[in-house]
């Protein structure tokens, strides 16, 4: 019966569902970042 194993395989998947969210914003985050820093480097030139 799959009723006594659901609430640790949820657990498990909240937790990894929320690392997933986690990573997925630093990246965006990370790339976002990048291309601010290219479009600054792109601005000052002559």
């Amino acid at each position: 019966m799959p009723g006594t194993e659901t609430p640790e395989v949820v657990e498990s998947h909240t937790l990894w569902s929320g690392l997933g969210y986690v990573l997925a914003a630093l990246v965006l985050f990370a790339v976002v970042g990048i291309i601010i820093a290219l479009v600054n480097r792109k601005d000052p030139t002559p």
